[in-house]
């Protein structure tokens, strides 16, 4: 694997971490339960992102190899 697209998937993967930590930095305790189910469907959906653009580039890489 080519050290910019390693780059750019730690990027890509520290990015998203951190865009998942900024909700669970701000539970209240009047609104915890839906602080806390919206907390799981960003966790859900960060990690369909990084396993959907890890399938794109695993597919672009199995195509350019043929």
């Amino acid at each position: 694997m080519p050290l910019p697209m390693i780059a750019s998937l730690t990027l890509l993967i520290i990015a998203s971490i951190s865009f998942l930590l900024l909700p669970t930095l701000t539970i209240q305790q009047g609104r915890l339960l839906m602080q806390i189910k919206y907390v799981f469907a960003y966790s859900l959906g960060g990690i369909w992102l990084i396993c959907q653009d890890f399938y794109k580039w695993r597919k672009s890489q199995v195509f350019r190899a043929r």
